[in-house]
């Protein structure tokens, strides 16, 4: 079952990317981790920022457009939507930290994994 999907450009670019996340999904259930290239082009996509508030460098999509991402993400390979979906939690999370943290965190930009 789809979801109704919500548009954004992440997960336009998701979608560009997907089959070669698809392709690498043998490769990740071999070596029980997600390859390095795949890692970077899911962070080049925005997938680490999508839920972070653009005061920090994020992108600030809603929670409907961020899970239409993952959504996308699970069709090309679970380990990747559960990855993405980890790191989308950890930045809800943090917003329960203070300012002072929340800015060290993010100090060299909003793509932390």
């Amino acid at each position: 079952m789809q979801l109704s999907v919500q548009a954004s450009p992440t997960l336009d670019v998701v979608r560009k990317i997907a089959p070669e996340i698809a392709a690498a999904a043998q490769q990740t259930e071999d070596q029980r981790a997600i390859p390095s290239a795949i890692v970077d082009r899911m962070r080049d996509a925005g997938i680490f920022r999508m839920l972070v508030p653009r005061d920090f460098g994020g992108d600030a999509l809603t929670e409907g457009q961020a899970c239409s991402v993952i959504e996308e993400l699970a069709a090309a390979d679970g380990a990747a939507a559960w990855t993405a979906m980890v790191a989308v939690g950890f930045n809800v999370a943090l917003s329960r930290f203070p300012v002072s943290t929340v800015k060290t965190i993010y100090a060299d930009g909003a793509d932390v994994p």
